[in-house]
C-alpha cells in the first residue's frame, strides 16, 4: 500500500506532525503512524475478525462495537490520541503492514516518560496473519524503539489469562511475571497476567533486526534531548 503523500515525509502535514515521517522496520514488516485514509483501512481488516467470539481480550470491548458505530469510534480512537499528545504522556499506535498490507496495530504507551522511562505495549493483529510470528516482530519492533531510540529502562505489558498468545510472545521476548491485574471486561472479572522487561535484559536477549527512519525530527515531541538514544 502506498501512502498518500499529502501526510507523509516531506509533506506540510508531516512537518508540523512528524510522527507521520516515523518508520519502524523489520525482515517482514513496517510499522509507521497511520494517516486516516490508513485507520480506515485498519478499521476494514479488524472488522474481518481478531479473536475468537468466545472470548474477549479487549478491556473496552471495542472489537463489539455495533457495525452503525464502528468505523467512526474506531477512528475517533486515533484521533484522541494525536489530540491528547503531551510530551510527558502520550500513546502511539503504529499500523503494521505485511507485504505492503495492513494487518494490525502496535500500539506505544507512556507516561511520565522523562521521569519513569517506561512504556507500554498494547497490540492487534487480523488472525489471517496470526500464528505466524508477526506478533513477536511487531511487539520487538516496538520495544527496539523504546530502548534503542527512546532510551526507556523499563517496557510493561499485560495479558488475560485466556490470551495464551500474548502471554507467550510475553515470554518469548524476555518479558517477566509482574504481578496480576483484577478488571472487569463484558461486565465480569478477568484476571490480568503483568509482565515486566528491563532495559538490561533486553540488551542481552537475541534480538531481530530492526531499523528505525525519521525519529531525529520526533525528538521534541518525546521531551529528550538532543536526538535521543539514536542520535548518541
Amino acid at each position: 500500500m502506498t501512502a498518500p503523500a499529502d501526510v507523509r515525509a516531506g509533506s506540510r502535514i508531516a512537518s508540523d506532525w512528524p510522527l507521520f515521517g516515523l518508520r519502524i522496520s523489520t525482515e517482514r514488516l513496517e510499522l509507521r503512524p497511520p494517516n486516516d485514509d490508513e485507520i480506515a483501512e485498519l478499521a476494514r481488516v479488524a472488522r474481518l475478525g481478531i479473536h475468537g467470539d468466545d472470548v474477549m481480550p479487549f478491556a473496552n470491548g471495542w472489537t463489539d462495537y455495533p457495525e452503525r458505530e464502528f468505523g467512526r469510534r474506531f477512528a475517533q480512537y486515533f484521533w484522541s490520541q494525536r489530540a491528547g499528545w503531551r510530551v510527558d504522556s502520550w500513546a502511539l499506535p503504529f499500523a503494521v503492514f505485511v507485504a505492503g498490507e495492513p494487518a494490525g496495530v502496535q500500539q506505544v504507551t507512556a507516561n511520565a516518560f522523562p521521569v519513569l522511562r517506561t512504556v507500554g505495549t498494547g497490540s492487534w493483529l487480523a488472525r489471517v496473519h496470526q500464528r505466524r510470528g508477526i506478533g513477536s516482530e511487531m511487539r520487538a519492533a516496538v520495544l527496539h524503539f523504546a530502548f534503542e531510540a527512546l532510551d526507556a529502562d523499563v517496557a510493561i505489558t499485560g495479558a488475560y489469562s485466556y490470551n495464551a498468545g500474548s502471554i507467550a510472545v510475553s515470554r518469548k521476548l524476555g518479558y517477566e511475571p509482574n504481578g496480576t491485574r483484577r478488571d472487569i471486561v463484558c461486565g465480569a472479572p478477568a484476571d490480568a497476567l503483568l509482565f515486566r522487561l528491563c532495559r538490561e535484559r533486553w540488551l542481552a536477549t537475541a534480538r531481530p533486526k530492526v531499523s528505525v527512519e525519521g525519529f531525529e525530527a520526533c525528538v521534541d515531541l518525546f521531551c529528550l534531548d538532543g536526538e535521543g538514544a539514536l542520535g548518541r
